[in-house]
């Protein structure tokens, strides 16, 4: 069961970064727009795997 968690939270991770790279790409970002970006995404992240760890 806790296979299939992880999985997921790697899955959403992966994706979060995919998108993040996709934004960063697709616009023309200051050094300090890309860096404050990163941070968020790695926020968002870590709150979801927090949560779903919690949760389980």
């Amino acid at each position: 069961m806790e296979e299939i968690g992880m999985k997921t939270g790697k899955t959403i991770i992966v994706a979060t970064i995919l998108l993040c790279t996709s934004l960063i790409v697709a616009e023309e970002y200051t050094p300090e727009q890309k860096q404050e970006l990163g941070n968020k995404a790695v926020h968002e992240m870590m709150q979801k795997i927090f949560s779903e760890a919690m949760a389980a």
